[in-house]
């Protein structure tokens, strides 16, 4: 602060302020103020001073040019004697409060600008209830005059307020602010002045100053009035389009009383509309007394969302099954407003599903006893079923194949063997096409990988949620086909003893040779000769196809003899024969007296002539094969033990009979250079050989190396591939 005397003519009589000013005042007093003041701070002053001087006082607010700084400024006159004398100067600088004034105006200008501009309504009330504030929206919500309103304490009772949830009045007072607490969104029913009710949704939120004390209330409201209109407009509207559901929807408050009840839930319940409103919902519907594991958490009034089957009780007592949802509504702000609850009758729907269960346990039951293996795919392929007697039948549990692909693991290749794509599986072309198919012979694989012959037949079916399957039911065909086989065989059987008798009759048997060599000098010794079936288009038939049906027809005699005959006419040429006779031929005096015949008629020296016997034949009856040996024997002819070291018997037979060549198996030939036990057999039997003097002869030799080893083991002849393939005798009449 500063002060300035001055007097009448403008002489500083005293000046006093801050330090710097006060080391001025012996400077400045006497002089003229125009000497010490600047102009531009001095202009302003000067019609304000000659005011004073003539008795006014000036009070005002002075801005420097020179700083931009606020002073207050206070001009009295300084009186003697009831005159003026001179004038009293008082400043004092006010700049940092005239600003911060500027900036609390210029701030409540921008608020109340906000205000205005809000579709909001804001009023703002003191703690005593009067109207501090309003927006031009809460004034036109509220059908107030602002001026009017401040002026009046009771302002607010004319609005008759009511809270919209239970009616009771609202006072926007002490009470309500002295909780210290603001409320949310409380829905408040008014009647304006002008008599019309509208319907707010307002917010009270308490005032505080500097140190936490309540001074007012500020409430923010909006007219939700249309809002709520439309919003019960389309309650009614949903509430009438739930009527014409068929499933019965019911809604709750929060405490579970009801507040919606449609008319399904009238008739599925037995309860009216009427009935329902207000109570218990838990209490209306939930069956009692039956410990239903079932039951909805927390009887229907808890805030959990809840969906499942219950059992639920209508009004005259009776229970019944029930789908069941419940769900939590909320509002904006999270919290539970209320459930809602729609239901449904399952009656009909578990009576058929038990019915269903009923007749599948039977239908299984039956599945489950048949012989026949049954199985069921769906439209993907997969197996879904597999019955008692197709476990068994496949090797596979149900447990194993449920799910699985069944063309991948029982149905994968044709009966020949062949790999059998998915498009030639006669199930899915079933499936594919819709029709039922009958297959009379097929090929399942077991477990194991054998192959499981069976016929089987694969109907298409289709469920009523639309899913395609196929059932197919198939049987175990082996002894079937066995039995066919066999039928087969003996019908071969039969059209080969006509074929044989014509081929005797038209004489179209064939002999082929093939030499038997020495294994040191690799020179022939004697041909073995075999037989050949040639038919009427030229094709020649191998032995394995008609001996065995000779020797059961009796033919086998006629063949031995047609052979004899032509073996003694080649042993003419000098060169020794093999032929094999068969075991009825031994036993047959009409075949020693053939043979000696045809040395009679031919000449030829019988030690050329070599007949080949099998332990087979000699099994059947050993003494007549001793006789046949030793007849030939006295004849001059010899005698090859064919297959020997096959048999348990070969060295009883060795001793018995009078044989003079062992012929080793085949078996024992093949492997000789890789299998140690071969050599072994070899090489006894060639001992053997040795002790009783009889010569061996190996057969299938099918490589040098063989050959080889058995001169090194001492085997006397050989044949086999690797010397010479069989030939016709006669030219031009095809292959071994």
């Amino acid at each position: 602060a500063g002060l300035l005397i001055v007097d009448a003519q403008l002489r500083i009589l005293l000046a006093e302020g801050d330090a710097h000013r006060r080391r001025e005042n012996d400077r400045v007093v006497g002089r003229r103020v125009p000497d010490v003041v600047a102009a531009a701070a001095w202009a302003p002053l000067a019609p304000r001073y000659r005011q004073a001087l003539r008795g006014d006082v000036q009070s005002f607010e002075h801005t420097s040019e020179l700083d931009g700084s606020v002073h207050a400024v206070r001009l009295a006159p300084v009186l003697r004697d009831d005159v003026a004398i001179g004038v009293m100067v008082l400043t004092q600088d006010i700049t940092e409060r005239a600003t911060a004034s500027r900036r609390l105006a210029d701030s409540e200008r921008f608020q109340r600008s906000v205000l205005e501009v809000l579709d909001e309504g804001i009023l703002v009330v003191d703690t005593y209830g009067r109207l501090v504030q309003a927006n031009r929206a809460g004034c036109a919500i509220l059908g107030l005059d602002l001026e009017s309103a401040r002026a009046d304490p009771g302002w607010w009772q004319a609005l008759s307020a009511r809270n919209a949830g239970d009616g009771s009045d609202l006072e926007v007072g002490a009470v309500v602010l002295a909780t210290g607490r603001g409320v949310r969104d409380v829905a408040v029913e008014i009647e304006r002045r002008d008599g019309t009710a509208r319907l707010l949704s307002v917010n009270y939120q308490p005032l505080r100053d500097d140190v936490d004390a309540v001074t007012g209330l500020v409430l923010s409201f909006r007219d939700v009035t249309e809002r709520e209109q439309a919003r019960q407009g389309a309650a009614a509207t949903q509430a009438s389009l739930l009527d014409e559901v068929d499933v019965a929807v019911m809604a709750t408050a929060v405490d579970g009383r009801v507040t919606h009840w449609n008319r399904s839930a009238e008739q599925l319940y037995g309860w009216s509309r009427a009935e329902a409103m207000g109570r218990d919902m838990a209490a209306l519907i939930l069956s009692t007394g039956q410990g239903d594991p079932d039951a909805p958490p927390e009887a229907l009034g808890g805030t959990e969302s809840w969906n499942g089957q219950s059992t639920l009780r209508r009004k005259d007592g009776s229970t019944f099954p029930a789908a069941l949802r419940l769900r939590t509504m909320l509002d904006g702000a999270g919290r539970a407003t209320g459930r809602t609850g729609v239901a449904v009758d399952m009656s009909e729907r578990v009576a058929a599903e038990r019915s269903l269960l009923a007749g599948r346990n039977y239908m299984r039951a039956v599945a489950d006893n048949i012989g026949e293996g049954l199985f069921t795919v769906d439209s993907a392929g997969r197996l879904t079923y597999v019955n008692s007697a197709a476990e068994r039948l496949l090797g596979w549990s149900l447990d194993e194949l449920e799910g699985e692909v069944y063309h991948e693991l029982v149905h994968f290749r044709h009966p020949d063997g062949r790999a059998m794509p998915l498009e030639e599986c006669p199930i899915w072309g079933a499936r594919q096409n819709a029709e039922t198919v009958h297959v009379e012979t097929d090929t399942f694989v077991h477990r194991d990988g054998h192959d499981l012959p069976v016929a089987y037949t694969a109907a298409p079916f289709e469920t009523d949620d639309g899913v395609q399957g196929c059932v197919v039911v198939f049987e175990d065909i082996s002894e079937r086909k066995d039995r066919e086989e066999g039928l087969r065989r003996e019908a071969e059987k039969f059209s080969w003893f006509g074929r044989i008798q014509e081929a005797l009759d038209e004489d179209r048997f064939v002999l082929y040779f093939q030499p038997i060599v020495d294994v040191t000098t690799r020179q022939t010794v004697q041909n073995e000769l075999l037989l050949r079936l040639r038919e009427p288009d030229g094709t020649l038939v191998g032995p394995g196809a008609f001996l065995p049906v000779a020797e059961q027809s009796g033919l086998i005699g006629e063949i031995d003899r047609w052979v004899i005959e032509r073996g003694t006419r080649l042993a003419r040429s000098g060169q020794a024969v093999e032929i094999n006779l068969s075991g009825r031929s031994m036993g047959d005096q009409g075949v020693l007296e053939h043979i000696e015949r045809c040395l009679r008629t031919s000449g030829v020296d019988p030690s050329l002539l070599v007949f080949e016997i099998t332990e087979t034949a000699i099994v059947e009856d050993l003494e007549a094969a001793r006789r046949f040996a030793e007849r030939l024997h006295a004849l001059g002819c010899r005698l090859a033990l064919d297959d020997f070291g096959t048999g348990y018997g070969g060295f009883t037979y060795l001793k018995q009979l009078p044989v003079d060549y062992l012929k080793i198996d085949i078996e024992f030939v093949r492997d000789l250079g890789v299998n140690p036990a071969s050599r072994h057999v070899v090489q006894a039997v060639v001992a053997l050989a040795r002790g009783f003097g009889v010569q061996t002869v190996a057969e299938g030799v099918e490589d040098a190396g063989t050959l080889d080893l058995l001169r090194e083991l001492g085997v006397d002849f050989a044949q086999g591939y690797h010397i010479a393939r069989p030939e016709p005798l006669e030219g031009g009449a095809g292959s071994a």
